[in-house]
């Protein structure tokens, strides 16, 4: 039924379909009614990446000062290989 519309008014199918694909994004128009009804729904949006975090500024100058890399070879690294590398220096024998 259309929202604030004349009682007993029906939502054309065209404009249904705009409405939960393009508007509510769902994956389905069984989607609607599953949310309607109070359980999970799937969009047909993918899921958001995880943003990547940037390096601490601890990493970040022992890859500068200590080991010397370029920035192009820090920004390839990652956290992780950043961190590796790192803790690979500090358990060396002296």
């Amino acid at each position: 039924m259309v929202s604030f519309g004349a009682d007993g008014e029906v939502v054309p199918a065209n404009m249904w379909l705009q409405v939960w694909k393009h508007q509510l994004k769902l994956a389905s128009e069984e989607e609607f009614w599953r949310g309607l009804s109070g359980e999970d729904v799937r969009y047909s949006m993918p899921p958001e990446s995880e943003p990547s975090r940037p390096l601490p500024a601890y990493l970040l100058r022992f890859l500068r000062e200590v080991l010397h890399l370029p920035e192009d070879e820090i920004a390839a690294l990652g956290r992780d290989g950043a961190q590796g590398l790192l803790n690979r220096y500090y358990s060396e024998d002296i």
